[in-house]
């Protein structure tokens, strides 16, 4: 029963990932020792927090594909989405919130971080993968490395950082976001 469950949810992770599910169900079930890429690593985490999701609530919300010709127009409904393509920081609506199930995302802070203390420029942040953030309390100005200038984010507002995006981050008041990572 397990494995017929963790074959569902590799099957919706290979749509959602645009991966072959046979690769992932040999990541997950019969290489976890092999060296894997880090976006192997992101894939079984992303399966075992499913797993955990099904475990305790009993089923996984299976998403329709709706399909229009290209990968790049796969359309996966019943899962956040990216809202821009690049940098951008906006407040959040609560429809657009909802959609998303922004209070079902993981979430995470800079309380405690070494990386991140308040009133320090941090090192430069490199994005290995796009990220959807809502900002639930704090306040941070974001320095892109593009422009160097620095952009306020704040509670309340979703921020969109792209992939191989490069910034530094000067946290003013700590911040707590939910997150959501996306190819």
């Amino acid at each position: 029963r397990t494995h017929v469950r963790l074959s569902i949810i590799v099957a919706s992770l290979g749509q959602y990932h645009h991966a072959s599910p046979a690769r992932l169900k040999f990541h997950l079930l019969l290489a976890p020792s092999k060296k894997m890429t880090t976006r192997g690593i992101k894939m079984l985490i992303l399966a075992l927090a499913m797993i955990v999701y099904v475990d305790g609530f009993g089923a996984l919300p299976m998403p329709e594909i709706g399909r229009m010709g290209a990968r790049s127009s796969t359309r996966l409904h019943g899962f956040p989405r990216a809202i821009h393509k690049e940098f951008t920081v906006e407040k959040a609506t609560p429809e657009v919130m909802e959609s998303l199930g922004v209070r079902r995302w993981p979430t995470w802070g800079t309380e405690g971080s070494d990386k991140y203390k308040t009133g320090i420029k941090s090192p430069l942040k490199y994005y290995d993968v796009n990220e959807l953030s809502y900002i639930i309390k704090g306040k941070m100005e974001i320095t892109p490395k593009e422009t160097g200038i620095p952009v306020l984010v704040q509670a309340g507002d979703f921020v969109t950082f792209p992939d191989g995006f490069a910034c530094h981050w000067f946290v003013i008041e700590p911040v707590t976001k939910h997150y959501y990572l996306y190819d």
